[in-house]
């Protein structure tokens, strides 16, 4: 029988810790404002895969994100695939949001008129603030949100976001194009590898003063095994993109761009060359591991275990590996107890699965160092899924940590401890008081 005196108190304490946010994609609360937001903005993050996954057309999925289509319109095109989909976790993780932030039971039209209406009215008010502040208690959120701009990044709005640099698009170039924009941007011209990597120092000191960390999400494009190239190779390797569109007899060459085969040479460097000033300055390295967002993705670009030359070689770098590496979380388990510089963070599970959170969580207590796992990152654009995300991951703990007690593998201030390293103190310790 549940000891529900006990439940609760685990609930109480749980419920009650800051939490410190290892990972959002957040769209910061000025910008938020001047968009033109609907219930389809806020509740597809995520459930658009499943939508597309369940037979849902590309073409049919941006009219329901677009402002020229009316509600009603919307409603047709998204209702059949949503009721084909509303089982996901993504689904019932989106429905909490739902009743606990706009109070609707159920997901009809008339819902989503609602919804759409009263996230009008809430421009008018310190929305951000009351959502994550004061019903999520969030205490900081490391925040990756780079604009298009290669150089510039917006302003946070309030100091409890924490910025984190994306390297990926400073290195996965691979168009003429692109690289002159990269020379408008940063006002370099690039002539040479040596060029290039003079703007790589560029873009990490205009960023120094204002970042927590440097992330690394390569693995929707090409694999996370990044080799110890010369510079000699990658040298030759970016040649071939400062090549393209030479004037041939009377006319342009039309190619403008280079394969992702060809020019990895040029990406193993630079993703080299960026980790090592991130150890020169301790900073963290976040990695994306394990699955990916959306439809069509290769998920062996992601397996973990692709790190492992990397994470030997930089032994003084500090790795922040996301995502629990699943569907490989036996192996990154294994990875990060063997690795005293690698931490194992369970950021997007809980929205991906409750089931999976607590069953990974519960291995992990028991081969992971208590001090080297993070658990909460929300992995969201709009801070509803991020309330809603928490939401979860507090639940399961609370379920788990219940277990634990219940069994005597912890004692009661034990566990509310061990709850409060991963949600609090593990992460704030490694990002903000090293």
């Amino acid at each position: 029988m549940k000891d529900k005196k006990l439940y609760q108190d685990i609930k109480s304490a749980v419920d009650s810790i800051k939490v410190f946010d290892t990972h959002e994609h957040l769209t910061y609360e000025s910008e938020w404002k001047d968009r033109e937001i609907d219930f389809y903005n806020i509740f597809l993050i995520y459930v658009d895969g499943d939508l597309l996954s369940s037979g849902l057309s590309l073409e049919d999925l941006g009219k329901l994100t677009s402002p020229e289509i009316d509600l009603e319109e919307k409603w047709k095109i998204f209702y059949p695939y949503w009721d084909l989909a509303k089982n996901t976790n993504y689904s019932k993780s989106a429905m909490i949001f739902l009743k606990d932030l706009f109070l609707q039971d159920k997901l009809d039209y008339e819902t989503t008129v609602k919804v759409t209406d009263q996230l009008k009215k809430a421009k008018a008010t310190d929305y951000f603030l009351k959502i994550l502040k004061e019903k999520a208690k969030i205490e900081y959120i490391l925040n990756h949100n780079d604009p298009m701009e290669l150089l510039g990044q917006p302003e946070p709005d309030y100091d409890y976001f924490l910025p984190i640099l994306s390297v990926d698009k400073h290195i996965m170039i691979n168009s003429k194009s692109e690289l002159e924009k990269i020379e408008k941007a940063s006002d370099i011209a690039i002539y040479s590898f040596t060029d290039y990597l003079k703007y790589i120092d560029t873009v990490f000191e205009k960023r120094l003063d204002g970042i927590y960390g440097i992330k690394i999400g390569i693995a929707y494009g090409r694999d996370i095994n990044f080799k110890d190239v010369s510079g000699y190779d990658a040298e030759k390797a970016f040649e071939k993109l400062l090549n393209l569109k030479k004037y041939d007899w009377h006319r342009w060459d039309d190619r403008d761009n280079v394969s992702i085969e060809d020019l990895r040479p040029f990406q193993d460097y630079c993703f080299h060359y960026f980790i090592k000033k991130a150890v020169a300055e301790d900073l963290p390295v976040q990695i994306h591991t394990g699955i990916l967002a959306g439809t069509d993705s290769d998920i062996s670009n992601a397996n973990p275990t692709k790190l492992v030359d990397l994470i030997l070689k930089y032994r003084k770098a500090r790795f922040d590996l996301f995502h629990t590496g699943y569907p490989y979380s036996d192996e990154l388990i294994c990875m990060v107890k063997a690795a005293p510089n690698c931490y194992f963070d369970m950021c997007w599970m809980s929205y991906i699965s409750r089931t999976l959170y607590k069953n990974i969580l519960n291995l992990a207590i028991e081969l992971i160092p208590s001090h080297k796992i993070f658990g909460f990152g929300g992995d969201n654009i709009y801070v509803e899924g991020s309330y809603a995300s928490l939401k979860v991951a507090r639940q399961a703990i609370t379920e788990v940590l219940y277990g634990r007690i219940e069994e005597g593998y912890f004692g009661f201030e034990e566990a509310v401890e061990f709850a409060k390293k991963i949600l609090s103190d593990n992460p704030k310790r490694i990002y903000l008081e090293q």
